[in-house]
């Protein structure tokens, strides 16, 4: 008989039937839904280049299709505590600065592209719309690879929490510089929805977090989002206030949520450390990662070792110098000096002494960057001819009959017998890695301490908006090495002249003397503004006697604004407008990084 197997037919078609037209269940676990959220996002983003964005090049005037850039920028706003995170190279290119990558082996420039190129272009006086039409395909290739990227990939609760900590970090660094949204000055304008989009990840744990947990969270997620809403003009935003009210208090609370839910801090990743409360928490950046070698590592015996080699004279070829005699701690381990004193003659180095407070947060070394570790660095000093002139091999078997630097050398390196040469720079980078004590009065201020002038709160809210220093010396160390992964160390052409009167560039070329690549003509690394009132004299070449000078060069428009031709000047050209007032606000406030005890 046909009729069981008609029969079982008719009741399988049924069930496909009733099976395929119920909707597929939402995930409820939270990993699973943030990953289909940010599938969505980034098909969102590209269906808005197809929608709006794409049909708005070919014929849209120019302040719609301006409108409809940001509102594209602020859909991977929403998306860009997971993409940087977890695909940080993608994220470069597709939000990173409108700068050349380059690769310095192969000698190979490539073309910036993403949202920051888009922005030039489309913020012209008069929209160049066949190349926002090349650099729109560029910027869909991208979002076609990041979302096979994240297709594929697995995370953690762990990471999750981790990458949003580290979103705000991005926030307070480089949002409120203006970094990825350098030419419209709309950056403030993101900061509410992009904390929105942040809440929304976090509350997904709702039902495993205690009410009153969640609550204050909630509360202060709240309010920072409410004061960057009221408050949007780039130049007038009061960073200060937000920064120290509401942004430091989200990322703690964002720290006790994590720490309510149970879910471990990660460390030894990056810099920062997983237990870290916020940007500025006392400890919060680990000088060890910056290290080449774990037995570089900064333990107590090594750090001793490495100061007592610090102010050793027998590291010299003469027996009569040290790394102290041109770091001296009471100009900031500078020397004071125009340019250094070469060894054994009456002339000078090339370059001005650089400060070693905070120089272990980089990832190169010396003004042109030439050496990516503070090891090199070490090495290339202790044997150049002009400045100690030494033999670390013929040093070793020096200290190695001093008793006492041997007792101090086998703490240091336990189970060491004889004395290493490489243990030696390990030591002494150790020392240099130690550098950096973090408790200036903004820091204390950040901590909740005392609160910093009037003057030196309007100061900061300059240096990190309208006068765009906090784009070039990101925080929290003010320098070159960007937040948050702090894994690369920038150097800027900012057209240095040869003396005061400005009428000629310098012609020290930087880092084109190491890599011969247009580009890098005149660039040269961007060192720490921590402690810059008793570095004087400034510049790699020791041209400015004084700060005001500095800034006035900046106020200016660097060697372009002094009449130079630099096609590839990373300072901005034009006026920055700073009154006399301002510039002596921004002078303030850096006089409150000058640490406020000793570190050394």
């Amino acid at each position: 008989m046909r009729y069981p197997s008609l029969l079982l037919n008719a009741l399988l078609i049924a069930l496909f039937l009733v099976t395929g037209c119920q909707p597929t269940a939402e995930p409820t676990d939270p990993i699973q839904v943030i990953h289909t959220d940010i599938t969505r996002q980034i098909q969102g983003l590209d269906e808005w280049c197809a929608a709006e964005w794409e049909p708005l090049i070919d014929q849209g005037h120019p302040d719609s299709l301006r409108q409809a850039f940001l509102r594209g920028h602020a859909r991977y706003k929403a998306m860009e505590w997971a993409v940087e995170y977890f695909f940080p190279f993608t994220a470069d290119q597709l939000n990173g600065a409108a700068l050349p990558e380059i690769e310095e082996a192969e000698h190979q420039v490539e073309d910036p592209m993403g949202f920051q190129v888009l922005e030039e272009l489309v913020f012209a006086d008069e929209p160049d719309r066949e190349a926002l039409r090349i650099e729109t395909r560029k910027v869909k290739s991208l979002l076609v690879r990041l979302n096979e990227l994240w297709a594929g990939h697995q995370f953690r609760p762990d990471q999750t929490f981790d990458a949003i900590r580290f979103e705000l970090y991005r926030l307070a660094s480089l949002t409120l510089a203006g970094f990825d949204l350098p030419v419209s000055g709309r950056s403030i304008h993101e900061l509410q929805p992009t904390l929105h989009a942040l809440e929304q990840v976090v509350l997904l744990w709702k039902d495993s977090l205690d009410s009153n947990g969640l609550t204050r969270f909630q509360q202060v997620l709240d309010g920072a989002g409410q004061y960057a809403g009221a408050h949007p003009d780039f130049n007038t935003f009061d960073r200060y206030t937000f920064l120290q009210s509401h942004l430091i208090p989200l990322m703690k609370a964002l720290h006790q949520v994590q720490s309510d839910l149970g879910i471990p801090f990660l460390d030894g990743v990056y810099a920062f450390r997983g237990d870290a409360r916020h940007l500025f928490d006392e400890g919060a950046l680990d000088p060890d990662f910056f290290s080449s070698n774990v037995l570089g590592t900064g333990t107590p015996e090594r750090i001793a070792l490495g100061e007592r080699l610090f102010y050793d004279t027998s590291l010299s070829g003469n027996g009569q110098v040290s790394c102290a005699s041109c770091h001296r701690p009471e100009l900031a381990f500078t020397d004071g000096l125009v340019k250094a004193a070469a060894l054994g003659s009456a002339g000078s180095l090339t370059r001005n002494t650089p400060i070693l407070l905070y120089a272990g947060y980089q990832q190169a070394q010396f003004y042109d960057l030439r050496s990516k570790t503070l090891e090199d660095q070490i090495d290339d000093v202790i044997h150049n001819r002009d400045e100690i002139h030494g033999n670390l091999d013929l040093s070793a078997e020096t200290l190695a009959a001093d008793p006492d630097f041997v007792a101090g050398y086998q703490a240091a390196f336990p189970g060491q017998s004889s004395i290493d040469p490489g243990y030696l720079r390990l030591a002494l980078s150790a020392y240099v890695r130690s550098l950096g004590a973090f408790n200036s009065r903004f820091d204390l201020a950040m901590r909740g301490g005392d609160a910093l002038s009037p003057d030196e709160q309007a100061g900061f809210n300059l240096f990190m908006g309208k006068g765009k220093c906090g784009t070039c010396h990101f925080m929290p160390v003010f320098n070159g090495t960007i937040p948050p992964h702090m894994t690369n160390s920038e150097s800027e052409v900012l057209g240095v002249p040869a003396d005061v009167a400005g009428r000629r560039i310098d012609p020290d070329s930087g880092r084109y003397l190491i890599h011969a690549i247009p580009q890098y003509a005149f660039s040269f690394k961007t060192p720490t503004v921590r402690n810059s009132r008793r570095t004087a004299p400034y510049m790699h070449n020791g041209v400015y006697p004084d700060l005001e000078s500095v800034l006035d060069f900046y106020n200016l428009g660097g060697g372009n604004g002094l009449g130079f031709d630099l096609p590839y000047q990373t300072l901005p050209s034009d006026s920055l407008g700073l009154t006399p007032l301002e510039i002596r606000q921004i002078l303030a406030f850096l006089g409150s990084l000058d640490d406020s005890t000793p570190t050394y």
